[in-house]
């Protein structure tokens, strides 16, 4: 959930973008979305909280950037 919950989230922001800019948002879908991302974002920062709770941050953020990077490059091949 490290990296990958930032990625989703900004897979599901970037879906809302895409339909709202074709102007074929559906309310339901938009909110579900927004829903998902807004819950990933507070799950990551949640969980960040928590390794630095017991971890010291000089081996907790190179990990957690290194996971969020390798993730928003796939979601970006995915979406492109």
């Amino acid at each position: 959930m490290f990296g990958a919950s930032g990625s989703l989230a900004m897979c599901g922001f970037k879906v809302n973008g895409e339909l709202a800019k074709q102007g074929q948002v559906d309310f339901w879908l938009a909110s579900v979305l927004l829903t998902f991302a807004v819950a990933l974002n507070i799950g990551q920062f949640v969980s960040l909280n928590i390794m630095l709770k017991y971890y010291d941050s000089i081996d907790v953020v190179p990990i957690q950037n290194t996971f969020f990077l390798i993730f928003r490059i796939m979601s970006g091949l995915i979406l492109l």
